[in-house]
């Protein structure tokens, strides 16, 4: 990798300022991926209690259905 990195310092400024920016994009793109998961995350979880649950636990069936609508 030291190699590949520029030898004068505004070509390394330039480069590092990439990285960052590379980074944010990561760090955002990460930051959706686990709101997402965590709302599947929440469907699968009522559907558990559905299927699972005591009685008093239990979704009623249009509960349900509104759940299926947000995916």
């Amino acid at each position: 990798m030291e190699a590949d990195l520029p030898e004068d310092i505004e070509a390394l400024r330039a480069f590092a300022l990439e990285q960052s920016r590379k980074l944010a994009d990561v760090m955002v793109a990460k930051g959706e991926s686990d709101a997402e998961i965590e709302r599947l995350q929440s469907i699968i979880d009522a559907f558990m209690r559905h299927r699972f649950g005591r009685k008093s636990e239990q979704l009623d069936p249009d509960q349900l259905e509104l759940c299926l609508e947000d995916i």
